[in-house]
């Protein structure tokens, strides 16, 4: 047991490694400089060779592509940027579905002492879509009884009148109103020609029965 205690001792031992590091400072002119530094490397070369070190792995990074010097943001940043720009175009320019308006079959459109709508849409004769959009409006202001009125109404003319009806009805109308001020909404759905808008209707070709 002695002998086994005194062979694991002496393993230890040898496997021991030690390290003795010394700083030496030279002062002086290049020549003293150098002659000290040669005088150093035959003694240290005396000692032996030079324990090897263990090397670390060397883990290479990978190489990344030169950078364009035009652009100094990041690559992938702008892809993404770009690519979430493109999808908000796309859904600005996608048109969003609109119901197409119903026909009001009980709304009276040649009113007891009023001019029937028919006879004040050719009376009027407006040939661009703008006007006939405003002679609708007049015609339901004045005559049909709605002063707010709501898009069915206008819907309800044009399709009595055979007129062309647009696939986004009211856009003319929402135009007619950011554009000009024709209209207001006094609340959601409804819609009101504004004083604006009644003084475009009365431009209008005359033959209107007030």
């Amino acid at each position: 047991m002695a002998r086994d205690a005194k062979n694991r001792s002496a393993k230890g031992f040898e496997e021991q490694e030690e390290m003795t590091v010394v700083i030496l400072r030279f002062k002086g002119g290049g020549d003293t400089l150098r002659k000290g530094f040669d005088t150093v490397s035959h003694a240290l070369s005396a000692l032996g060779p030079p324990t090897p070190r263990r090397g670390l792995p060397n883990f290479r990074q990978p190489e990344m592509p030169p950078a364009d010097p035009g652009d100094e943001s990041e690559p992938d940043a702008v892809e993404v940027q770009q690519g979430y720009l493109s999808a908000a175009e796309n859904y600005a320019d996608t048109p969003r579905p609109r119901r197409k308006p119903v026909f009001l079959s009980d709304f009276n459109l040649a009113p007891d002492g009023q001019i029937a709508w028919k006879d004040y849409a050719a009376q009027k004769s407006p040939r661009s879509l703008e006007e006939k959009y405003l002679v609708a409006a007049g015609w339901v202001t004045k005559h049909g009884g709605q002063e707010v009125f709501t898009i069915p109404h206008i819907f309800s003319c044009f399709r009595a009148m055979k007129w062309e009806e647009q696939a986004d009805f009211s856009q003319p109308i929402r135009r007619l109103k950011s554009t000009n001020s024709y209209f207001d909404v006094p609340k959601r759905g409804q819609w009101k020609l504004t004083g604006l808008g009644i003084e475009a209707v009365n431009r209008l070709p005359q033959g209107d029965s007030e």
